[in-house]
């Protein structure tokens, strides 16, 4: 058998059951840098950019990862590859929304457009604006609610 990558000490330190990069970061965790690539994807301008991943592949982690970038600039982003260097990310903060459409698995398609219009609500709290009610607390079918989408 050959040597072992890791030694029994960094083993205690991987992110086990962790998807969030503040708390990796926060936590002391061991973390491989990838936020050149990152950087490099923020700032494609243009059309959408999809990225497809297997089951397991750290999609939420890279999801957590754009939203700490967009909410809070460099805060934990100490010593890592977008903080150095000629290519050091100098963007602004935005407000951000996330979605996570995980638990809306077992809904009916009716039940799936209330719970949706007020995690919607919800999540948009922050930014001022509601794109799933009208004035009057009534929820937009979700026709409507794609068609403006493009408007937040």
């Amino acid at each position: 058998m050959g040597m072992p990558i890791l030694g029994e000490a960094a083993i205690d330190r991987l992110p086990f059951a962790m998807t969030g990069f503040s708390s990796i970061r926060n936590s002391g965790c061991l973390y491989a840098d990838k936020t050149a690539k990152i950087r490099l994807l923020a700032r494609i301008k243009g059309a959408p950019v999809f990225l497809s991943r297997p089951r397991r592949f750290g999609k939420s982690l890279l999801v957590s990862t754009f939203e700490s970038l967009f909410s809070k600039g460099l805060q934990n982003f100490k010593g890592l590859a977008i903080d150095t260097g000629d290519e050091k990310w100098t963007d602004k903060t935005y407000k951000t929304v996330r979605l996570d459409f995980s638990q809306y698995a077992n809904f009916s398609c009716e039940e799936l457009s209330k719970r949706f219009a007020l995690d919607l609500a919800d999540s948009f709290e922050d930014t001022g604006k509601n794109p799933a009610t009208d004035e009057h607390g009534n929820y937009y079918p979700p026709e409507y609610i794609q068609k403006c989408g493009a408007s937040y």
